[in-house]
């Protein structure tokens, strides 16, 4: 998508800025269609249908790069957080390790301890995370086999589920984008398709939004579901998607530093007798 993407987009803009200026040209000529024009002094109508076109699909050419290029370095960056904090999660412990021999054992012992509960926060919320986006996979497989079968409708559910469980990777508000996304490709082979899948959609987002998100990773990074939720929205006003992402291990690690340094208050856990 990366490399294909820019160079069809740009192509496709260039032939929209060079249509009105083709179409010109081609009233100067002495064609048939041209004198039938002129016969009917319908010059001026030409003309202003023409600059009427430039005007129009100037700005959806614009519009059109513009949007593009931006889905394109959003893929771009969630491909490269995705891949970043895999790294991490497998040369982590390492690099930990050879911190950790350089420092005092007696100092080190409350750091150790620390960093070593971030990280399984860390690695929780990548598993829960890949928990939700394999259910809401499974889920639109049925739904898209059984309503397409159905509806007798010609499409790829695999594909499209593939894209559902992609999507779902990104905390709360990823089953809307693949929603988005799965109807809109469904329209093309079916209307009553897309919005039988569009109902589904909308009901399987209140459902994961408000149980099966909020349950998984609570129970993976020990955060209470209102804790996780509120982290979604705060990721998301500031960093957008990406934000949303990042901010639940983050809150996670916040957690854990309180638990550790201001006791067992901040823990949402059973509490143990000692």
């Amino acid at each position: 998508l990366v490399l294909v993407a820019p160079p069809v987009i740009s192509q496709t803009n260039d032939f929209v800025q060079s249509l009105p200026d083709t179409v010109e040209q081609y009233t100067d000529s002495e064609s048939p269609l041209m004198r039938y024009i002129r016969d009917h002094n319908l010059e001026q109508d030409v003309q202003n249908n023409i600059e009427s076109f430039r005007e129009r699909f100037q700005s959806i050419g614009g519009s059109a790069v513009t949007t593009a290029s931006e889905i394109v370095s959003f893929i771009v960056s969630l491909i490269a957080v995705l891949v970043m904090t895999f790294m991490m999660l497998v040369e982590g412990p390492m690099w930990m390790e050879k911190f950790w021999s350089t420092q005092d054992p007696e100092k080190s012992k409350r750091p150790k301890r620390v960093v070593h509960k971030m990280y399984k926060v860390v690695t929780g919320y990548v598993n829960g995370q890949l928990i939700i986006a394999i259910i809401a996979g499974f889920f639109a497989l049925i739904a898209l086999l059984i309503a397409s079968t159905l509806l007798d409708a010609n499409i790829n559910a695999v594909v499209y589920a593939l894209i559902i469980a992609l999507t779902c990777l990104i905390p709360m508000f990823g089953a809307t984008i693949g929603a988005i996304i799965v109807v809109a490709l469904c329209a093309f082979a079916s209307w009553p398709l897309a919005g039988v899948m569009a109902v589904f959609f909308l009901i399987y987002q209140q459902v994961e939004n408000a149980t099966i998100q909020p349950g998984i990773q609570a129970r993976q990074n020990e955060l209470t579901p209102l804790l996780v939720f509120i982290a979604a929205l705060i990721g998301i006003s500031f960093g957008g998607i990406l934000g949303a992402f990042i901010a639940i291990p983050v809150v996670g690690c916040v957690r854990v530093w309180f638990v550790e340094y201001y006791g067992e208050r901040f823990s949402v856990g059973p509490k143990t007798k000692a």
